[in-house]
Order: structure tokens, then sequence, then C-alpha cells
């Protein structure tokens, strides 16, 4: 699906990113014991854009505050407390690795395309989801608002 590429390379960018961080100590100590990879050019915009913010990127840092990592597409409209929902169940649950919210089509009446969506959302998210969750598992996550634990 080329549709999503964008969001996918974004998250592969950023996990990557992290991990080199967690699992190589500072950039200062792996340049002391000669055995790092400098940063390419897009982990370097993502940590130079995430020190701005004030979020300083260290193997502490993320191990320390950085629990979760929530992806939600553009068009996507939440409700005031669907964040908070989904960290409450992160938190009571802690086997859980991941977790989304239900989505719903707004404009489903525009089109037969939208009407076709709705039906997809139906029989995809919502069916298939609802089965595989009697086992104890759910195999595949919308990326349209995911919540992934760290």
């Amino acid at each position: 699906d080329v549709g999503n590429r964008g969001k996918r390379d974004s998250q592969i960018l950023l996990l990557q990113l992290l991990n080199r961080v967690m699992h190589n100590h500072t950039l200062n100590q792996r340049r002391r014991r000669n055995d790092y990879k400098e940063l390419n050019e897009l982990e370097t915009a993502l940590d130079d854009a995430l020190r701005e913010m004030g979020f300083p990127l260290t193997s502490k840092s993320i191990s320390e505050q950085v629990k979760y990592l929530m992806a939600v597409d553009a068009d996507t409209r939440l409700s005031k407390d669907s964040i908070t929902q989904m960290v409450y169940s992160m938190e009571t649950k802690p086997k859980t690795l991941a977790l989304c919210g239900e989505t719903k089509v707004d404009n489903k009446d525009d089109s037969w395309v939208t009407k076709m969506q709705v039906f997809e959302y139906y029989t995809n998210h919502g069916l298939k989801k609802a089965f595989e969750s009697v086992f104890g598992t759910v195999t595949c996550l919308p990326g349209c608002f995911t919540m992934y634990r760290l």
C-alpha cells in the first residue's frame, strides 16, 4: 500500500534512532570508544527536531520518559479521552505490546468508495479483530490510530 509509506517509514526511522540511542549509549561515549556509526542525515534531522522540542535523546531520557509511541493519521480525529483510555489500558495490562482505537468513517454516505470503506472497517477492524482476540492475540493493528509499547 503506497499511501501509507510515509508514516510507516517515519515510524521505522524513529524506532531505529531510539534503538541506536538505547543500545549504543550516548554519541559521545561511542565516539570515545571509536565504535560508533555516525547518525545518517534523517536521524540527525530527527535528533535535532527532538532536541529543539526539549527532548534530548539519551538512553536515560528514553528509558525514563518514553513508554509509548503513538501513531495517528493526519485525517484521524480523536475523542477527548481516547489517548487517556489507551494509556490506562497499557498501564493496567503490562503484557500488552500495542493497541488501537476504534475507527469509524465520518463521511460514510458521501460516495460508493466511502461506503466500501465502512464495510472494510467493519469486517477487518471489527469482526476479524474480535475473532482474533478470542485467541488472546491480534495479528495486525490498523495504523491510523495505534499505540505501541517501547
